[in-house]
């Protein structure tokens, strides 16, 4: 740490005493460009950028009423979706917590794919929660197995 502090004063004492030795040099120069300005300045400018804002119109004007359209179809098929109560938040049952009330989606989730059910697996979720607020923490029965 000791060496790099002295190897960079004296770099910095070289630089210090180097600029005054050359303060003869001329001023630095700085230069401006304008790319943009310099494309529209090209002969061919006019005609390249009339064919771009045709091409904007014909082609892109297609592919973005396609896109929209797609998008719209989509976000329609989203609404009609989440029309089932509009949940902000899902949990996982063993990360219930206390205080506001809960519904089981499992059912509306197994009727929209058709799926028989287990009428055990039909539960509220409010009356897993015991009578002090915590969770109740008996392991639940796994369907088929005879095993906790």
């Amino acid at each position: 740490m000791k060496k790099a502090f002295l190897a960079m004063l004296a770099l910095c004492v070289f630089l210090i005493t180097n600029q005054k030795l050359n303060a003869q040099t001329p001023a630095i120069k700085v230069g401006l460009f304008d790319i943009e300005m310099m494309v529209r300045a090209l002969p061919d400018y006019r005609t390249v950028d009339s064919l771009t804002n045709q091409y904007e119109q014909d082609s892109l004007g297609a592919e973005y009423q396609e896109y929209m359209s797609e998008y719209q179809r989509l976000d329609s098929t989203y609404k009609a979706d989440s029309a089932a109560k509009k949940y902000n938040i899902i949990l996982k049952p063993s990360s219930v917590e206390y205080g506001f009330p809960m519904e089981n989606i499992f059912p509306l989730v197994a009727k929209e794919m058709n799926v028989t059910i287990d009428p055990g697996l039909m539960v509220d979720p409010n009356t897993i929660l015991d009578q002090t607020g915590g969770t109740d923490t008996t392991p639940q029965q796994k369907t088929g197995t005879g095993k906790p």
